[in-house]
């Protein structure tokens, strides 16, 4: 009994030991935590443009972070661990070739953060580290690891580690364990396990930084005193955002996006009126009641008056509007087609809230950096953004519909379906899901089974666009009669009324139902409204076609 009792003061003292360490390595934790950041950044367009994180180095909100994620962003907004929001102001310092920016942020009620200060002591290979982040939007990640080497590189001095770095991890604090920083997380080799790296960082290497490229090279970031983040869908076309509104002195400028996530329009086209005013895009300060009509379109790329955008896929574009002089206090714009003209509605804009203070939902953040990764064609690192919002909120109509379709373009086919089911499960009422249905089982050779779910969406909203869809369905199945009624009915709900290849159609359809007086009427309007040399020769042939 004396030898086990010899024995028991020393496991005691152990335990004492270890939850020692244990506290001590949470209060790390929640130490970086409370200083860590997650940045959001903002295109030219006020889009969603990427994510990062960063770390607060004194009390007043100067934080760090990488040059690259802050490179080629209009606006910049941070949130605390608190869930506090901040617009950055300027940057201080910055060198491309560290990936290292510093920057203070806009406190006017001068707020107290907590920071991190930089380490002290030598570093070695198998010392423990640790990382706050926000990978992939997961705000506030912990991971940990070990120093696996010390190298030099076109950055400078690197730490190799093997604490995980991911797609939004880039700038955050790489911490020892007394919990001060050794280095900003930067980069991750995609080829190899377990290969992550951070510059290293201290207060000596951050002092010998006096130059500023960024801010010769961003110009725009932060200088558009009249560019105003708006983010506001469409009401008729939640894929359409209005991103932006610019008050410049000579004109207004909207800044929209399009993704096209409707399998049925493949591309989606949409064609825009600047000649005829009353035809036209307008935008209205309802408070003052004045109209300005729209006076050019154009889209990121090139002037031009045809939106095209293909499946599974962004657009950026512009309008453009007269100057209005009288901007700050305008609490109720609209945009939107003026007369009788189809198109997408802007309404209730308030310019003088969003001016205040730049705020964006958070919620919807990710979804709309999703789009713009459809936009840069990065569709696996889409997917994973939808992914990850599924997990959050499984019954998403809009990300259950954008993953159906990138399941389908990739190949993916039994997902795909399975994405359809549930979105209109979920939403028995979504127009969306049923045309993305109908065009997967159309494409699979099951028309029956488009036609239905074609007819739903018609059930739901009786546009042009939707009895097209189903006219050229009922062609499939050799109903010529249904399908010529359909394409009445398109012609009929407005949209299409300027549409040739529309009435070339109807002109088909009467030709085989001998309805030549039919056949010739919609041939002669197709003609009228044709602009496309190569396609009256078609409407050539059809006529001669008619005994």
């Amino acid at each position: 009994m004396k030898h086990y009792a010899n024995i028991i003061p020393i496991l005691v003292g152990l335990i004492l030991v270890c939850t020692g360490c244990f506290n001590s390595l949470q209060n790390i934790i929640e130490d970086t935590k409370e200083a860590t950041v997650t940045i959001y950044t903002f295109d030219e367009y006020g889009s969603p443009s990427g994510e990062g994180s960063g770390f607060f180095i004194d009390d007043k909100g100067t934080c760090l972070t990488n040059y690259h994620v802050l490179d080629g962003a209009t606006k910049v907004i941070l949130k605390t661990s608190e869930g506090l929001e901040f617009e950055v102001d300027s940057v201080l310092i910055s060198n491309k070739k560290k990936d290292i920016v510093k920057f203070n942020i806009k406190n006017p009620d001068k707020k107290k953060f907590a920071y991190l200060s930089f380490a002290n002591s030598e570093l070695k290979q198998g010392d423990k580290v640790y990382n706050v982040s926000s990978p992939v939007g997961l705000e506030q990640t912990v991971s940990d690891g070990i120093i696996s080497a010390l190298r030099s590189d076109s950055h400078g001095e690197i730490v190799q580690i093997t604490a995980p770095i991911s797609p939004g991890s880039s700038g955050s604090a790489i911490v020892d364990v007394n919990g001060d920083v050794i280095a900003v997380a930067t980069f991750l080799h995609r080829g190899g396990q377990n290969l992550n790296f951070g510059v290293k960082m201290s207060d000596e290497i951050l002092a010998l930084i006096k130059d500023n490229e960024f801010s010769k090279k961003n110009p725009k970031f932060n200088k558009k005193a009249d560019f105003v983040i708006v983010n506001v869908p469409a009401s008729n076309a939640p894929h359409v955002r209005l991103n932006a509104i610019e008050f410049k002195p000579d004109a207004t400028i909207a800044y929209l996006s399009y993704s096209n996530l409707d399998m049925t329009r493949n591309p989606a086209q949409v064609s825009f009126q600047t000649e005829d005013k009353t035809k036209s895009y307008a935008l209205t300060d309802v408070a003052n009641d004045k109209n300005y009509a729209m006076t050019s379109f154009s889209t990121a790329d090139h002037e031009e008056e045809t939106l095209i955008v293909p499946l599974a896929s962004t657009t950026q574009f512009r309008m453009v509007f007269p100057a209005i002089r009288n901007n700050a206090d305008l609490t109720d714009l609209e945009i939107k087609p003026q007369g009788n003209t189809v198109g997408w509605k802007f309404e209730g804009v308030n310019i003088a809230d969003a001016r205040a203070a730049l705020h964006y939902d958070m919620e919807t953040y990710q979804k709309n950096y999703a789009y713009a990764m459809m936009r840069e064609g990065e569709l696996d690192y889409a997917q994973e953004l939808f992914s990850q919002i599924l997990e959050e909120t499984p019954d998403d109509e809009d990300v259950l519909n954008a993953m159906g379709i990138l399941s389908y373009v990739q190949g993916n086919l039994k997902d795909a379906l399975t994405y359809f089911n549930e979105a209109i499960e979920n939403h028995p009422s979504s127009e969306t899901s049923y045309n993305n249905r109908a065009k997967f089982y159309a494409d699979k050779g099951d028309l029956k089974k488009a036609k239905a779910d074609l007819t739903k969406s018609i059930g739901i909203n009786e546009s042009g666009e939707n009895y097209l869809n189903r006219a050229e369905v009922n062609m499939g199945l050799e109903d010529v009669e249904a399908a010529r009624a359909d394409l009445t009915k398109a012609l009929e709900k407005g949209g299409l009324t300027e549409d040739p290849y529309t009435y070339y159609k109807r002109a088909c359809c009467a030709i085989y139902l001998r309805d030549f007086r039919q056949a010739n009427e919609d041939i002669r309007m197709a003609y009228k409204l044709n602009r496309d040399p190569d396609f009256d020769k078609h409407l050539q042939e059809l006529y001669n076609a008619i005994p």
